[in-house]
């Protein structure tokens, strides 16, 4: 005994002050999550063995050298369950605090629920248990962790309550980025020779979290994708640019009705037919006619008719083809 009450303040002198715990007593209602708090502060501290009954410290002789050592300990324990209750709590249990294990078991017997209203209770809360309503998978993992936990509480460890709240966890998912995942852990597990072996909940909260990641990752840069497509000024390649004489802000029939000279010439067949603005026909002829001081100026070469109806005049023709007198004079 006084070793292990020697160690026990040594370690209580390397914890420094009690801290309190992240949520008081209240009553029945987190009496179970408080007692888990509680056991944690308790035994990082040095406190737990003045506390349970199980393996509890007792008091040496008052005439032992440490003897106070284990008074000031005792009353340490029960303080800092004094501290970690609310008020109203407080003052019916404060007067236990120098019998921090009476205490202990007052306050079980008061606010600890019975297995039948816990089983009541987390089955209603993993009805209700939704990721859309949670901030993350870590939040989400704990909420249904808790309340299969108060299910089977009183129960042993058994493959079938890991199925049954792995099935929970992966039911829960109801936003769509998740519908792909659940197809994909379904599809596997189904072609295992024993799907149940894939359900192991710690393995699936760890999945979940990284495709959590990813997807979190995903939605980032494509909103940055967004917004930038949408805040740039239009790019030089998406600009107008005209490929016969290679200047932006136009392009090819823009040029050519701008400038007709630099339209090349239709090698066709029909190239000396062209097409007007409103899809008939117009002579060569009237094509290159010029313009002087604003009035059109015929040269004094005319082209030949397209119109095959009217015999052309052959001097015309003798311009036209730059045929000689030799070329069509008759031989008598």
């Amino acid at each position: 005994m006084e070793k292990r009450l020697q160690s026990l303040t040594k370690l209580h002198s390397r914890a420094g002050e009690i801290q309190t715990v992240i949520e008081e007593l209240n009553g029945a209602r987190n009496y179970r999550q408080w007692k888990k708090n509680m056991l944690i502060l308790l035994g990082s501290n040095g406190l737990l063995q003045f506390v349970v009954s199980q393996n509890r410290l007792v008091a040496p002789p008052e005439e032992h050298h440490l003897y106070f050592e284990w008074v000031r300990l005792n009353y340490t324990a029960g303080r800092t369950i004094v501290q970690n209750v609310s008020k109203s709590i407080s003052r019916d249990v404060a007067r236990l605090a120098d019998q921090p294990h009476l205490l202990w078991k007052l306050l079980e017997t008061q606010y600890a629920a019975n297995s039948v209203s816990i089983a009541r209770s987390g089955m209603e809360a993993a009805i209700s248990i939704r990721y859309s309503k949670c901030r993350g998978i870590s939040e989400y993992a704990r909420k249904v962790q808790a309340a299969w936990n108060d299910i089977f509480v009183g129960r042993g460890w058994s493959p079938e309550f890991e199925w049954c709240r792995c099935l929970a966890l992966i039911t829960g998912l109801d936003t769509p980025e998740w519908t792909g995942w659940k197809t994909t852990w379904d599809t596997i597990a189904k072609e295992q020779r024993n799907p149940m072996d894939e359900y192991h909940f710690r393995s699936i909260v760890h999945e979940l979290s990284t495709q959590e990641t990813a997807n979190r990752q995903h939605q980032k840069w494509s909103m940055v994708a967004a917004t930038n497509n949408s805040s740039k000024p239009e790019s030089k390649g998406s600009r107008k640019t005209c490929t016969y004489c290679r200047k932006p802000s136009h392009t090819e029939p823009d040029c050519w009705r701008k400038h007709p000279e630099k339209r090349p010439k239709d090698k066709s067949k029909g190239s000396n037919v062209q097409s007007t603005s409103n899809g008939k026909p117009q002579e060569t002829e009237s094509l290159i006619t010029t313009t002087v001081e604003g009035n059109p100026v015929e040269p004094p070469l005319y082209a030949l008719s397209t119109d095959a109806t009217v015999a052309p005049d052959m001097k015309r023709w003798v311009v036209d083809t730059a045929c000689d007198d030799y070329m069509i004079s008759s031989p008598n």
